[in-house]
C-alpha cells in the first residue's frame, strides 16, 4: 500500500492550525480535505507516488475522500517527503478560505472538472479522480511556475 492515511496526514495539518480533530468545525474539516487533496497532487507530481493511500472522488461537493479519516486506519510510516510536502502545502494554501480553497479544487480543467463534467461524474454518486490526471496536473502547475520564475525580470 503506497502512501500514509488520510488521518496521519489531517493531524499533521491540525498540529499547524493549533487544533485536533476532534475539535475541527465543519469549515476546517473542509479546508484539510481541500489541503489533504493539494498535497496528494504536489506529492504526486514532485515524487511520482501517493501521499494517501486513499483515492479521492468527484462529488458534487468537489474531491473527496470517500471515507474521509474513517475508523479503518492502516499502521503507516511518515516520511520526510511527506511531511515536506504537508508543510509547504499548508504555509502555501493555509492562508485561503475554505471557500477560495474549494475553487481551486473545482476550477475548470483540473482533475475534478474533468473526472466531474466530462468523465461522467455528476451521472454517479463518487467517480474516482484518477492519480494520473492529478499527477499530470501539478506537473503542469510545476512547470508553468519555473518558466514564470525563468521569464521574471531581475531586478
Amino acid at each position: 500500500m503506497n502512501g500514509i492515511s488520510p488521518k496521519i496526514i489531517a493531524k499533521q495539518l491540525c498540529r499547524h492550525y493549533k487544533t485536533s480533530l476532534e475539535d475541527m468545525d465543519t469549515s476546517l474539516q473542509v479546508s484539510i480535505q481541500n489541503l489533504i487533496y493539494i498535497a496528494q497532487g504536489w506529492h504526486l507530481a514532485l515524487f511520482n507516488e501517493p501521499l494517501c493511500y486513499e483515492f479521492f472522488y468527484a462529488k458534487w461537493t468537489g474531491p473527496t475522500l470517500r471515507k474521509g479519516w474513517s475508523k479503518r486506519y492502516h499502521p503507516s510510516t511518515i516520511k520526510p517527503s511527506h511531511i515536506g510536502v504537508i508543510d509547504e502545502v499548508w504555509k502555501k494554501y493555509s492562508k485561503f478560505s475554505d471557500l477560495h480553497l474549494f475553487g481551486i479544487t473545482v476550477k475548470e480543467d483540473s482533475p475534478w472538472w474533468e473526472t466531474w463534467y466530462n468523465l461522467g461524474g455528476q451521472h454517479r454518486r463518487y467517480l474516482q479522480i484518477d492519480e494520473n490526471l492529478l499527477r499530470r496536473y501539478y506537473i503542469g502547475i510545476m512547470q508553468d511556475n519555473e518558466a514564470a520564475t525563468k521569464n521574471a525580470p531581475v531586478l
